[in-house]
């Protein structure tokens, strides 16, 4: 499992040099956090100002929700992909086996998911994002997009797999 870690930590470092992935710093503490995040061009540019005019207090909750996430913000977690209660912070998609969660961004309308993996406890991977009500029903479709994304960096390693919640994320409670 060590060496699994190792190859994901020089994989990241790599796609940050090469301007595939970038740790994205918190807006008020910087890049010293807690824990860490990096992100796709995609989502850096969906979270970083100025935000598109519509609908731009979206846009500021989802980078809130991330900067919420790096500065140690107690997460409420959905384990459970088929009953996952709506205030779930982050949530499991299905299939589990391939270990991609969301962050749920559900206020204001048309909310926000976006999709990526644990590349070790406390750090997360965005690689992609999308308008809840463009998902609309499709939803396995774009867990399908996040994988594919995930594939295109990272190759054949997966995303971290834990046993329990704890082993994903410190402050986090099951819901």
């Amino acid at each position: 499992m060590k060496l699994t870690y190792m190859l994901m930590r020089e994989q990241i470092a790599e796609l940050i040099r090469r301007k595939e992935l970038f740790l994205l710093p918190s807006h008020d503490w910087g890049p010293d956090t807690p824990r860490a995040l990096f992100v796709t061009q995609e989502v850096l540019d969906a979270v970083t100002p100025p935000f598109p005019s519509s609908p731009r207090g979206l846009h500021a909750e989802f980078r809130q929700a991330l900067d919420a996430f790096l500065e140690m913000g107690e997460m409420s977690v959905g384990l459970d992909p088929l009953t996952k209660p709506s205030d779930a912070l982050m949530a499991r998609v299905a299939p589990v086996e391939w270990e991609f969660f969301d962050f749920r961004i559900t206020s204001p309308k048309p909310f926000i998911r976006a999709f990526g993996g644990f590349a070790e406890r406390d750090t997360f991977v965005v690689v992609s994002w999308q308008y809840r009500d463009v998902i609309a029903d499709k939803f396995d479709e774009e867990v399908l997009r996040c994988k594919h994304e995930w594939e295109r960096l990272f190759g054949r390693t997966p995303p971290f797999k834990g046993t329990y919640l704890d082993d994903y994320l410190s402050n986090a409670f099951p819901v």
